[in-house]
């Protein structure tokens, strides 16, 4: 939690993530069945990636509870 309250992400993230998750996994199973876990595991990599390098440029401490 930080100093002002817990910190929420965007709505649109969560709707957006939920709203693409099914299309996404369909094209990729349909294309490669095998590599929908392996590529769908180095997307979530990515995005902690890109969350963690966010605070750090932001001079924020990452969250991590």
């Amino acid at each position: 939690m930080s100093p002002a309250g817990p910190v929420h992400p965007p709505a649109g993230a969560a709707t957006s993530g939920t709203l693409l998750a099914a299309p996404v996994g369909t094209a990729v199973y349909a294309a490669a069945p095998g590599m929908l876990w392996p590529l769908m595991a180095a997307v979530a990599l990515l995005a902690a990636t890109v969350v963690l390098l966010a605070h750090r440029l932001a001079g924020r401490p990452a969250v991590v509870q």
